[in-house]
Order: C-alpha cells, then structure tokens, then sequence
C-alpha cells in the first residue's frame, strides 16, 4: 500500500466588492502629431509613454529619441485606426502587463487587472485628448462574515472534485496565509457520512494554532464533508489549505 496525498486550496476574501478602475481617453481631435499619452501603472510604478508621429509608420514597439513608444500614424485620419495602433505600439513594448488596453471607433480604453483606484492617464493636451472615468475603482469592503468572525468554507464532493468518505483516513488543514497570528483562529467540523449534522472534530484548534489534524488510527472517522471557520483574520485574504491523506491499494 502506498500514502497518496490531495491538497485543495479554497480563499476567503478579506475584501468583497471589489471594483476595477476603467478609464477612456478620447481622441477628440484628428490632429494628434506630437501629442502624448502617460501611462503609470501604479501597481508597477512603470511609466510608459505613447507618442503620435505623423512623420512615421512604425507602431512595434519602437522607441524615439525620447524614450517614447512611437505611435506613427503617418497619412492616417481614422479614430479608430489611430487608437488600434496606439494599443497594438503598447503591446509591443515592454509595457506593465497590469494594464489592459482597448479601443473603440474614437477613443483608448485602459483597465487595471487588478481592484482599486490604480490607473494613472496623463495627456499632453488635454483640450485633445480628453480622460473619461469609466468605472471609479475600489479595493472593496471588509468581509462582513470575516468581520462578524463568521467566515465559512464549506467542502464537499461538489468542489473537491471527490468524495472523501471513499477513502480518506485522515485530514490535515492549515490556514497558516491569515495575518494575526497568536489572535487568528480557526475551527474545524467534518459530516458524517449519511449525516446532514457537522459535528466538532476531534482535535479542535487553538488561537495561534496553524494545523488540525482530524481522523488517523485511533479516531477515524468516515466523513464527506468539512466546515472551517475563521475568527480574527486581519491584514488579506484567508487561505485554507486541506489535504485529503489516504491509502491506495495496489
């Protein structure tokens, strides 16, 4: 027989509600030779910075004797196709990959990958190119549960992907990622198979403590479900890691 080990990873957000910031910047006006847009990716601190040439073509990256990603938009009017290579210059360079930019018929999108008021557009002039807030971003709201001390995971066959009644002999978990240690807490329940009940696991967790361990040779017990609470989680997310130990018969 030998040991097989699975772990499952499952997060409790500290915060919910969480919006990404989106701006717009229109292209208001055809002639944009010589204008420049800044962009800070503040999650980075990375500037880079798009300018339009009408005396080039290129739009691969390419940098000008500024240091300045060359948008050449020689012999072209269109708004859109303006925007499309101003996107597709981005792209190439080696720009902070937290941002995403887009286009429309007549202006650029950029949206941060990640929640929170993070994106920084400036414009050299602003009367033509003009910066549209789409979406006002937001880092979120405390968890209320986490909050209440309430946190809640639940696992079951549904989002294990296996049922653990089948052969699991004993069960290991750990929410050593919570801030707060010595005040973090967190408490384990298990289903009996059949059951719709949680009852107490046998080695029920301490303030501080990081592992309980449940089942094992002396105390098995047959379950197919498992709930962890959490109390006193402070500072980011809670992740809760548990591994499934069983034995496979060859």
């Amino acid at each position: 027989m030998a040991i097989s080990y699975r772990t499952r990873k499952f997060s409790i957000p500290l915060k919910v509600n969480k919006v990404k910031e989106e701006v717009k910047i229109n292209l208001a006006s055809v002639d944009l030779d010589g204008e420049t847009i800044t962009l800070t990716d503040l999650a980075d601190s990375v500037d880079v910075v798009l300018a339009f040439d009408s005396a080039s073509s290129v739009f691969d990256g390419s940098l000008n004797g500024a240091s300045q990603v060359i948008v050449g938009i020689k012999n072209i009017s269109d708004k859109k196709e303006i925007a499309k290579r101003a996107v597709a210059a981005y792209a190439a360079h080696e720009a902070p990959d937290t941002l995403i930019l887009g286009y429309g018929d007549d202006h650029i999108s950029v949206k941060q990958t990640v929640a929170g008021d993070v994106v920084s557009a400036v414009v050299s002039d602003a009367l033509k190119l003009v910066i549209e807030e789409v979406a006002a971003g937001s880092d979120g709201d405390v968890n209320p549960d986490i909050v209440a001390g309430a946190a809640t995971l639940v696992v079951d066959s549904s989002n294990l992907g296996f049922n653990p009644a089948l052969d699991t002999l004993k069960l290991q978990v750990n929410c050593n990622d919570f801030e707060g240690a010595g005040a973090g807490r967190f408490d384990v329940a298990v289903r009996p198979a059949g059951s719709e009940v949680y009852a107490d696991a046998a080695d029920d967790n301490v303030a501080g403590t990081d592992v309980v361990i449940v089942g094992g040779q002396s105390n098995s017990i047959v379950f197919d479900g498992v709930k962890v609470v959490l109390s006193g989680v402070t500072g980011s997310d809670a992740n809760v890691y548990l591994t499934f130990i069983s034995e496979e018969v060859k």
